[in-house]
Order: C-alpha cells, then structure tokens, then sequence
C-alpha cells in the first residue's frame, strides 16, 4: 500500500490516521515532501504506517527525543536506512532563479494601540492570539471596510502590485483569512481596473479551481490571483505567475512552502520573486520564530538522511 501526501496522518490522533493504519497490508510505503511540519511527532506517526514500533511507542519516542540538544539529528539518524531521498533542487535543475524577502511594516500609533488592547480581551489565551493574528490580516469586524486600503500593509502590498503589474507580469496573493481575501479583492480590482483580479478559495470548489487557474494564465497582460494558502496551495500549477506576496505568515512553513510552489516549478520559465509581509512587534514576528524553530528542525532531520 502507498500513501501519497502521507503528512495528511502527521496527527496520529487524528480519526483518518487511525484508520489508515489499520488498512491490512504486506508492505507500507509514504510519499511526503513535508514528513516534518510542526514536531517530530508528525515523523514518528508516518513512521507507524510504514513499520510500525520502529521508532518505538509515542510516549518513548517524545520522551528520548524532547531532553537532548539535537532531537531532529537522532530522529533523521533513525530513519535513514528506510527513507530515499530526493529534493527539488537534485531532479529539477532547470528551475529559475528564487528570491525571497521578508518585509517589515509597522502599525499606526492607533493601529498598535488597538491590536495591544486585544490582549486583555476575555477569552482564552489562544483565542487572544488568535484575535490579534486576525487584526494583523485586518480581517476584524471593527475596521471599517472603506478604511481597509489605508493600512499599512495594505499600502505596502499596492506599491508592490503597481510594480509587478506596471511591468506586465502576473503575482500570486495569499492570505489566511476570508474576509482579507474578500476586502484584498475589492481594494486591488479599484486600484487596478485593467487587471485581471480574481479570488481562489475554499468557496470555489474543488472542481473549478482549475478552471479559475487556466483562465487566469489565459489572461492576456498583467493579473492577480488572490488565494487560501490551504484551500489553494497545493495541487494546482499556476507557472503564469512569477511573483508571490504572502500577505500573513503561517504557523507551519509547510504551508507556505507549499503554496509558494504553486508558481515554483516546472514549466516555470521566469525567475521567482517571493515577499512575506509582517507586522513587527507583533504576534506576526512570533510566527516568524515559531516557523523559524520549526524549518531547523527539519533541517536537522534531513542532515542525517542520504540523497
């Protein structure tokens, strides 16, 4: 039996994880390019379908890798002898080139004053994180939709849309939240009149999100797609666009990497230009930590594994 987009039994208390590994099989085989997205627990779960008690039990396995320095270096010495395997840059060397930049913006003395507020908001702490994360895509209900373009980020992804689009090209946009794909949309098809804009989301349906895709790379002269980064980051090729902006950082770099990959790859003729945007001092820069954290644990994961 094999698995593609095996990461989908990462959570190995997840209902689908359960099942899948009780399907009968002889051999096991996962195909991941993300087996690590958030904590090694994701590998040792994959590791379960393909030979389960290699890496011994949940509890043991956290315990032997959570009080050393290098936890991802003896769980990436631990599943090489059964992992081949192959990065991007090893079977497509005829990518372009890719450029990427983190952009700091800072919030309005007002802006600042309303995103600390949410702080000693009711709730749980997580559903106060959760609020300020929804601030810094200005997706809360408070902010009146006509002021939306006059933020800062707002301003600072115009002048980077007036660039790409001013030299022809095409740019990819993703956003976490519906409500900032919505109010992105309505700002840049304003500014933009001549451009094609257009949003792809969860409401558009697996079945038509191709054919949103095509029509965009059909589109004569310069466009946006805006897009979910987890509705629309995998799966579809959208090589017409050689610029992508994420709008807001996402707690796993696997979602970014994923969604960045959508204009990153084959058939991609032109060189890439990737922009992440922030807020600094903000739950943003903590996302960017976490992620941070996160990507050195891949890589040492993927230090004790032979190509």
């Amino acid at each position: 039996m094999v698995l593609d987009e095996a990461h989908w039994i990462k959570n190995p208390d997840a209902r689908r994880s359960i099942a899948t590994k009780r399907l009968p099989r002889r051999i096991g085989l996962a195909l991941s390019g993300t087996p690590v997205e958030n904590r090694l627990t994701d590998l040792w779960s994959i590791c379960e379908f393909v030979i389960p008690s290699l890496l011994g039990t949940r509890d043991g396995f956290e315990s032997s890798t959570g009080g050393i320095a290098n936890p991802g270096r003896l769980a990436g010495a631990l599943m090489n002898p059964i992992t081949m395997r192959r990065t991007v840059a090893s079977v497509a060397q005829d990518l372009p080139k890719l450029w990427e930049a983190a952009i700091m913006v800072d919030l309005t003395d007002e802006l600042r004053r309303t995103y600390f507020g949410l702080s000693a908001a009711g709730g749980s702490a997580l559903s106060r994180l959760t609020a300020q994360r929804v601030f810094c895509a200005h997706a809360e209900a408070d902010l009146d939709p006509a002021d939306f373009h006059t933020t800062p980020k707002v301003l600072h992804l115009l002048e980077m849309v007036r660039e790409v689009l001013g030299r022809g090209e095409k740019a990819l946009v993703f956003a976490s939240f519906q409500t900032t794909l919505d109010r992105l949309e309505v700002c840049l098809a304003r500014e933009f009149p001549a451009s094609y804009v257009e949003i792809v989301d969860g409401r558009s349906g697996t079945r038509f999100r191709q054919d949103q895709v095509d029509a965009f790379a059909a589109h004569e002269g310069p466009g946006l797609l805006l897009l979910n980064p987890k509705a629309a980051g995998v799966g579809l090729n959208i090589t017409a666009a050689n610029h992508v902006i994420h709008f807001n950082p996402e707690w796993n770099p696997a979602v970014t990497d994923q969604a960045t990959a959508r204009a990153y790859r084959r058939k991609q003729e032109l060189p890439v230009m990737v922009h992440h945007l922030f807020y600094e001092g903000t739950v943003e820069d903590h996302v960017r930590d976490v992620v941070e954290r996160k990507r050195s644990l891949i890589e040492d994961v993927n230090g004790e594994i032979e190509d």
